[in-house]
């Protein structure tokens, strides 16, 4: 099975008078609804505030959600971030005198912006894959982790009696990128670029509801949870569907520990306990997005109850079992020995994502299994013969040892064909792909080395996404 094909049961994940919404907004807009409504959640947990969900005297569960949405070239991703939260978010923060988005940040910066507005941010933009890369040290990601937690940070500048407290925090990151594993190979094209043609029946069906663009309804979210002193808790019905649900996952995790079978588990397999917080995060925001979007489209205005029925926990379960889903196939993909041994090492070497593919990073991608073969000697000496290949040429930066391919227009298909299994289209797609874990000034250094290099760089600049 491929990620793709495991569709988002919309009937079980949401209302019916929401999903046929969001179908009109997001083609409107020339985008798929999927997409849409990944850039919807993580806006729409930020206006949230530091507002909790109560679960017990002594527990609740902050609400920031961190999302990350996978989408091919000219997806719709542009539109998303757009329509879906930068517009709509920039009229809250211009209406409310506030600050919310972030599109990078340093370890130092967020906590500034942090404590500057009252501990609420959103890390979110359409190109997460600089943003992602800047993460680089372990600071900035224990950061991360505490401010997942709503945790109190310190801001020190040196001088005595200068260290400030952020009590509370809530941070919400979403976002896009294009990952060529993903796309390529698990992830194939399940969204084509809509014409200006076929945006326009969405767009007039739109205009007769009585939501248009999401600015207003976003502040009115954002108005309602400023205070930060909102407090959602769950009716018994839904509290005892979330306990069956936890109750699972408690169950799953014991056995794991009990036959050690955590010592051999990927990352996604063994996050049981982030799953029991993510479905209480999900229910709360899924239930502000519907009962908000219900009361705008209905004109059926009042307060929103802060109390959580059923229904949406039973949203948020199947939403979270969606992406779980999803997870999986990804995991075969970045994780499974057996899938990755079918793989040459010249495969693996010319598809590596982006212009430039460097011995330690190759090596880093690929399972333990394929590690122990794929020696640091062995890559060095593929790359070597490749050299006669016409698909590119070895080159040594420092201690660095990588692989510079070729721009695709002065590939050849026979080239191709005695070399790889890639297409001349498939080729083009890795090409044009960012290896996240190969910073800029290394790729250019790298790319300098080679005798291309002119034109390798002005293939990048031509091709380079708006």
């Amino acid at each position: 099975m491929k990620a793709a094909e495991v569709v988002l049961p919309w009937e079980d994940v949401s209302p019916l008078y929401f999903s046929q919404w969001l179908e009109k907004f997001s083609k409107a807009q020339g985008a798929t609804k999927e997409l849409m409504f990944m850039s919807i959640l993580p806006a729409v947990s930020s206006l949230l505030g530091l507002s909790k969900l109560q679960m017990t005297s002594t527990y609740s569960e902050n609400l920031g959600l961190f999302t990350l949405g996978i989408c091919p070239p000219s997806g719709g991703k542009n539109q998303c971030f757009s329509f879906g939260c930068k517009q709509p978010v920039s009229f809250v923060e211009i209406k409310s005198g506030t600050c919310l988005l972030l599109d990078k940040f340093t370890d130092v910066g967020l906590r500034q912006h942090l404590q500057q507005n009252s501990g609420v941010g959103l890390l979110m933009n359409e190109e997460m894959e600089d943003t992602l890369r800047h993460i680089h040290s372990e600071r900035e990601c224990g950061t991360l982790c505490r401010l997942f937690d709503g945790d109190s940070l310190y801001i020190n500048t040196g001088s005595s009696n200068s260290r400030q407290e952020i009590e509370r925090s809530s941070l919400s990151i979403g976002g896009f990128m294009q990952v060529r594993q993903f796309f390529s190979e698990i992830y194939p094209k399940m969204v084509a670029t809509l014409t200006r043609k076929e945006t326009q029946p969405f767009a007039a069906e739109l205009g007769q509801t009585n939501l248009f663009n999401l600015s207003e309804l976003y502040k009115a979210i954002y108005d309602d949870h400023k205070h930060g002193d909102i407090v959602y808790t769950l009716n018994n019905e839904a509290l005892e569907l979330y306990d069956q649900f936890d109750e699972q996952i408690c169950q799953k995790l014991n056995n794991q520990w009990q036959n050690g079978q955590f010592l051999h588990m990927t990352t996604a397999a063994s996050e049981g306990g982030k799953e029991r917080r993510l479905v209480l995060r999900l229910a709360v925001t899924l239930f502000v997005v519907y009962s908000y979007i219900r009361r705008q489209l209905f004109q059926s205005y009042g307060p929103v109850p802060r109390v959580i029925p059923k229904p949406y926990m039973k949203y948020a379960i199947n939403l979270m079992a969606y992406f779980q889903q999803q997870r999986k196939e990804i995991d075969k993909i970045m994780f499974d020995e057996e899938v990755e041994s079918h793989d040459s090492l010249t495969d693996k070497i010319i598809s590596f994502p982006g212009p430039v593919c460097t011995v330690s990073n190759l090596r880093a991608c690929a399972s333990s299994k394929l590690r122990a073969e794929w020696t640091p000697a062995v890559v060095k000496g593929t790359m070597a013969d490749l050299d006669r290949s016409g698909i590119g040429e070895s080159v040594t930066l420092e201690r660095t040892i990588a692989f510079v391919k070729n721009p695709p227009d002065l590939i050849t298909e026979s080239a191709l064909t005695q070399n790889t299994s890639l297409s001349k289209e498939q080729y083009e797609e890795c090409f044009l792909c960012q290896d996240m874990n190969l910073s800029t000034n290394k790729r250019e250094g790298l790319i300098a080395k080679a005798r291309l290099s002119r034109e390798i760089q002005a293939y990048l600049s031509q091709n380079k996404e708006n």
